[in-house]
This record gives structure tokens, sequence and C-alpha cells, in this order.
């Protein structure tokens, strides 16, 4: 879908989370605005195609995405003004600070996280999303058996998010231990999901349930 030019002039595709401050978060009112808490999170929505996609696809599910990029935000809410979605909903925040004030403890079902900034530099690793204290926050808001899906198309990425995500003893892989889920996660994709499928690169899945209990994995 091609940018409205207000958002276009606008738009940082990097833009530093770190510099997110409490103060801009607002949550919504969820029994207001949705008819209840959500049940299902996009983190990192960037301009919406999925979130609006997948929304459209279970119109009986209660969906928010987060997003840090304000500009992105706009763009993804007028996306779901203009479908006529009432079942979904944008919040501007830093996931990595902020999930555990933005949802509730044991209120999502299912969780996707989709092609996160990789921060190549590694000064800039902090900014990264996946991490210890994020991956403690989304096992809150999570309810038992929640399911947390995680795709990117950069190698160096997958393999520090995996060695994260299974060392934390959080999460396990319903696959197996570091191994990718092949077909995709849902009918709904995302514009770059779809790019790169049609020109063959390389994109890694993995499909990961809620431990009920902390439990360290064993090394590879």
């Amino acid at each position: 879908m091609k940018l409205r030019a207000k958002t276009k002039n606008r738009l940082r595709h990097h833009s530093n989370p770190l510099n997110f401050r409490w103060e801009q978060l607002e949550v919504p009112d969820w029994q207001e605005l949705l008819g209840g808490h959500p049940e299902v999170v996009d983190i990192g929505i960037g301009m919406g195609e999925f979130l609006c996609a997948y929304a459209q696809l279970h119109p009986n599910k209660r969906m928010v995405g987060l997003e840090v990029r304000q500009a992105f935000c706009d763009e993804a809410r007028l996306r779901l003004h203009e479908a006529e979605i009432s079942n979904a909903l944008v919040v501007h925040a830093n996931a990595t600070v902020y999930l555990n004030r933005v949802l509730e403890k044991g209120s999502i079902e299912l969780a996707f996280l989709s092609f996160p900034d990789p921060w190549f530099k590694k000064r800039h690793h902090k900014r990264r999303l996946i991490s210890e204290t994020f991956l403690e926050q989304l096992h809150w808001v999570m309810k038992p058996g929640a399911e947390f899906l995680l795709q990117s198309d950069n190698q160096e990425l997958v393999e520090f998010m995996v060695e994260t995500i299974e060392n934390s003893g959080l999460f396990i892989n319903q696959v197996a231990p570091h191994q990718t889920q092949d077909e995709p996660f849902s009918e709904a994709t995302t514009e770059r999901e779809d790019y790169y499928a049609r020109k063959g690169y390389p994109d890694w899945r993995y499909r990961y349930t809620r431990q009920d209990e902390k439990k360290k994995q064993d090394s590879p």
C-alpha cells in the first residue's frame, strides 16, 4: 500500500525506542473502545497491514497493535478507520519497557512479533526488542498455554533472539529447540513477508508456547 504523503514526509524507519517517555503513553479504555481487554497483540506493527488483515479475518477477537514510531501509529489508525475495523486498536508505546503497563496480567492468548529492527551495531544492541526484561513482561501478560509467534529475515538477529528466548525458560519451541516452522502463521501476512516469499528470500518463523513455570532449557 502506498504511503499517504503526510505520513511519508514524517517517516523514519529507524527510531530509537529508548527515546520514548512514560508521559507519552496513553492506555485506552478497553471496555469502552473494544468491549473488553485485548486477546491478541501484534508487537511492532509498522503501518498496520498485518494488524488490519488479521483483525478482519478474526472479527470476534479483540486485538491491539503496539508501535514505538508515532507516524506509523497514525498510518495504522487511518487504515483501521478506512477499513471500518472495530475489533482492533493501536497504542503508541515502547513494548520493551511498557508492555506490562499497557496489557493486564494473564490477558493475552496470542502474541505476534514480525521483523523487529535488528539494530546491527553492537552499541545499539540494547535497543533490540528481545531481552530478558521484555520476555518476563510478555510472559506476565500472557495466559497459560498462550502462543508467541516470532519471525525475522535476519539470520544474525534470529540466532540472538532464539538463544535469548529458549534460554529464558519462559517459552517452549513447539517444533523442537532452535527449529523453525516452515508455513506462515496465518492467512494474514505482512507486506514484507509477501515480498520475501515472491523473491524466494529466507524468512525464519518460530512458534512458542508460554511455560507455566520457568524452566531453563538445556544447551543445544
